[in-house]
């Protein structure tokens, strides 16, 4: 399992975001309605991606945040490219999403 802090925009209230390989998620907002990632769309996390500057960090017990989670989105088709064909970031696994952390 893979926890990390998150402040929040008030800075009163610290959240702990728990994430590890095999968890169900949900979106909480749209980040492309034309690939199919709407509010509410479902996914699996399928890897948890670390810099690999991070290395040390993790082998010492620490805990740095993550590069990115990839997701397993059923409903994802893809990113539209300018010409109009659909492009997915991980070729081999049509359906994995990239979900980079947002900085607050």
């Amino acid at each position: 399992m893979d926890c990390r802090r998150f402040q929040c925009q008030s800075r009163s209230l610290l959240l702990m975001l728990c994430v590890s390989v095999g968890c169900d998620v949900r979106l909480i907002k749209n980040l492309n309605v034309a690939a199919g990632l709407v509010n509410s769309s479902t996914g699996t996390v399928v890897t948890v991606m670390y810099d690999n500057a991070d290395c040390r960090s993790l082998f010492e017990g620490k805990h740095p945040p993550p590069y990115c989670i990839a997701i397993n989105f059923p409903g994802f088709t893809g990113f539209r490219t300018k010409d109009g064909r659909r492009m997915s970031p991980f070729p081999q696994q049509p359906h994995w999403v990239p979900v980079y952390r947002e900085r607050l």
